[in-house]
């Protein structure tokens, strides 16, 4: 628990180890599992989930700008980001 409190994190005490060997599981006083810990994690039922590609992530991943229409280049005109002419450069004052 000195974990827990340093890093200020939320938990509560499910159980604790001892020597039985058993995985017991006790609520209001009354036991209501008493198993072998390895039926639990080692034998015990898994879940093979399926999983396969989606059919939509292909096109997702083709989609780029690519495809996106471009403006044309217009050099007559300033680019709106730019400033239309240079500031000059002036020397400090003298000091």
């Amino acid at each position: 628990m000195a974990v827990i409190d340093k890093w200020d994190v939320e938990a509560a005490v499910i159980g604790e180890v001892n020597g039985s060997g058993r995985l017991t599981i006790d609520h209001f006083g009354e036991r209501i599992v008493d198993v072998d810990p390895r039926t639990v994690a080692h034998e015990g039922p898994t879940y093979e989930r399926p999983y396969a590609r989606p059919a939509w992530q292909d096109a997702l991943n083709a989609d780029t700008t690519e495809r996106l229409a471009r403006p044309s280049p217009q050099p007559s005109s300033p680019s709106r980001y730019a400033p239309s002419s240079p500031a000059p450069i002036r020397p400090p004052p003298p000091g």
